[in-house]
């Protein structure tokens, strides 16, 4: 099963944003972060944020496929800036989750749900968390708000 998630989560990614964050920003940009939302059957999600010093970034893209089967192509690409509040109320939220120290995984996947892939970058340093349909948390809630800055008004959370 992780084999298929890696290679289902890579496969979005280079869909809807062909890069690696890893990579990429580590070089031009001091903090970034990707939100990746895998549902088994509504469309994939991508929204990254990023500052750039003192300009805020979030960029949208949605697939017209469902996460758990075929990612589908490319729907909605918008790109906006956003405040340092905003920016400020999500880093609140990683904060409380403690999201720097989370472990990558906690083996919670299950077969209907969503996958809630967050990537960070920040000092030189990287950092994945992967959660299978997380409940009331401050993770959640930081990924929750990534989704309301987008803009996007998905039906079902889950």
């Amino acid at each position: 099963m992780l084999i298929y998630s890696l290679y289902t989560s890579a496969t979005v990614i280079l869909l809807v944003d062909g890069r690696s964050l890893h990579c990429h920003f580590l070089r031009r940009v001091k903090r970034t972060y990707r939100f990746l939302w895998l549902r088994s059957f509504d469309n994939p999600i991508v929204v990254r944020i990023w500052r750039s010093e003192s300009n805020v970034y979030l960029i949208t893209k949605q697939l017209d496929g469902d996460g758990g089967h075929h990612p589908g192509k490319l729907v909605v690409d918008k790109t906006s800036s956003l405040s340092s509040k905003e920016w400020d109320e999500f880093t609140k939220y990683l904060e409380e989750s403690s999201y720097w120290t989370l472990p990558t995984e906690i083996g919670d996947i299950g077969n209907d749900g969503a996958q809630w892939v967050l990537e960070g970058a920040r000092e030189g340093r990287y950092h994945v968390v992967d959660r299978w349909s997380p409940k009331d948390d401050s993770y959640r809630k930081a990924c929750s708000h990534l989704l309301e800055l987008s803009g996007l008004k998905p039906e079902q959370i889950y």
